[in-house]
């Protein structure tokens, strides 16, 4: 049986002109409905809340993330990083309206420096979800299975240069820290360390390894946990998001939260 999403995609590469109009869609049909682009966000409502809190989106993209985290805290700040300059530049544009939203065109990692940010394209579509400082990251998803008819010849690789800053560095003090680096979501927490100790925000982490991000957590007090049914249940990582809790969290969060 023909999957949804491969068609989906397929359609994409092959009519690029359609996607502006899909994710323009896409979002008024969330945001009429109140219904976040993950569905791991809606842990969001469980979380204390503050017009001080601060929410870091590492990873923002299209501002998918944004748009769920304004959703379900209206009050809070939204420090957003997205490395890719085309995709910046949108962000700015969205949310120019909106002085709580604060992007910035840079990558977090566990150093300062400059990075190579490679961006996937077939057939000339950019797959920005999938760039990544890796370029082992960035190509290896596309392949026979996700694109119909699939032929390797189409697939190319734009190289953007891109700053890196450490979280660290900019001397926040986190409520929530969303991670989707595709690969160095690790590299994102070793140069947050003083920020992770000093104010422990919850943690949002997509594909979360135990070996990676969980052994290196674990040190600051931080468990894995994911969302299923509603709750937060330990121990479980989530099917796409995982997210780490200190007992610190948990107790605040109250046994209707927690599994």
């Amino acid at each position: 049986m023909l999957d949804h999403a491969t068609a989906l995609r397929t359609l994409q590469v092959n009519f690029p002109r359609l996607v502006d109009y899909k994710f323009l869609l896409q979002r008024t049909y969330r945001n009429t409905l109140r219904r976040p682009f993950e569905a791991d966000f809606r842990a969001i409502a469980l979380l204390p809340k503050s017009d001080r809190d601060v929410y870091v989106d590492v990873g923002a993209n299209r501002g998918q993330s944004i748009d769920a985290i304004r959703m379900l805290h209206p009050a809070c700040v939204i420090r957003s990083f997205e490395p890719n300059a085309e995709l910046f530049v949108r962000l700015q544009w969205m949310y120019r309206d909106d002085p709580r939203v604060l992007p910035e065109n840079v990558a977090l990692g566990r150093e300062p420096g400059v990075a190579t940010l490679y961006v996937p394209f077939y057939k000339g579509y950019m797959f920005d979800g999938l760039a990544s400082i890796s370029e082992e990251h960035a190509l290896g998803w596309l392949n026979a299975e996700r694109i119909i008819g699939f032929d390797e010849r189409h697939l190319t690789c734009r190289k953007m240069e891109c700053a890196i800053r450490t979280l660290d560095s900019y001397e926040m003090a986190p409520t929530f820290l969303k991670l989707d680096t595709q690969g160095s979501e690790l590299d994102v927490l070793i140069g947050g360390e003083r920020t992770l100790r000093q104010h422990q925000p919850v943690i949002m982490c997509e594909a979360a390894s135990e070996d990676h991000e969980a052994s290196y957590l674990a040190p600051f007090g931080y468990k894995l946990y994911g969302f299923h049914g509603g709750r937060f249940v330990e121990g479980r990582p989530g099917d796409l998001n995982s997210f780490f809790l200190t007992d610190g969290h948990v107790e605040r969060l109250g046994p209707q939260a927690v599994a």
